[in-house]
């Protein structure tokens, strides 16, 4: 996920969507810690996302 496109959105699309991307990533720590995940970086880019949407918001409420 770009930051550019997370620019353009509205701030309760990014809370819709950071509360998914936080699912997404509680389940894959979840399964990568039952060896069910083959894909191990895509946590870390879960991750990455969050912190970009987090980022955003703050830039939101700053510009308030």
């Amino acid at each position: 996920m770009k930051v550019k496109e997370l620019r353009g959105r509205t701030e309760a699309d990014l809370l819709a969507e950071l509360a998914k991307t936080r699912r997404e990533a509680h389940d894959g720590r979840v399964k990568l810690r039952l060896n069910q995940m083959k894909n191990v970086k895509a946590v870390s880019v879960l991750k990455r996302d969050i912190a970009r949407i987090l980022t955003v918001l703050a830039e939101i409420k700053a510009s308030k």
